[in-house]
């Protein structure tokens, strides 16, 4: 954008005196401390997001989370927070102190750890749904053996189409995502201690 601005100032219909500004002029504005509180308190954010939308949470589950951390700085943005999370409450403490874990999911970010209040119907939920993404990998991984072995035949590069061997590599990409995403699910899922 400076480049493109000062290419424009160039070319405008200036007298001599106008065109001794330099433009653009460098100002410092930027506040490096504050954009590494803004990207920690985001980092929390897309956390928090990510174990809502594991857990199926939307409005009506009355989102609540806990976050503790030693600094402060999370204070003045809760109201910030609490609208890019979507969620009703969010409380920061310095310490645990008196909150019931085994109604919680925990995740830590930098010196900060956010616990998530879960209901027992949303955990077990949760856990249904692991098991069947666990039957879905096995499955997955089977299409996806078959497909290779199909693509790695002598006689398929000389005997399929190329729009065949396009819909095929189409199909091993896909296969491969879905199964990248269930392994993140489970890798999730047991860093939480859900299993």
């Amino acid at each position: 954008m400076p480049m493109l601005s000062t290419h424009l100032h160039e070319h405008l219909n200036l007298s001599s005196a106008e065109r001794q500004l330099d433009f653009p002029e460098y100002f410092p504005w930027r506040d490096t401390i504050l954009e590494a509180e803004i990207n920690e308190m985001m980092e929390v954010v897309v956390s928090i997001r990510r174990l809502k939308r594991m857990f199926n949470m939307t409005a009506k589950n009355k989102t609540r989370v806990i976050l503790i951390t030693p600094s402060s700085r999370f204070l003045e943005l809760i109201e910030v927070m609490e609208d890019l999370v979507g969620c009703e409450k969010i409380t920061v403490q310095n310490q645990a102190g008196s909150i019931d874990f085994t109604e919680t999911v925990s995740c830590k970010v930098g010196d900060a750890t956010m616990h998530l209040l879960i209901s027992p119907e949303l955990r077990r939920s949760f856990e249904v749904n692991l098991q069947h993404l666990e039957k879905k990998r096995v499955k997955l991984i089977a299409n996806l053996d078959k497909v290779k072995k199909l693509v790695s035949s002598d006689g398929y590069k000389l005997n399929a189409t190329i729009k065949t061997q396009e819909n095929n590599q189409k199909k091993i990409k896909a296969l491969e995502e879905d199964l990248a995403r269930i392994t993140l699910m489970k890798e999730l899922s047991e860093s939480l201690n859900l299993q």
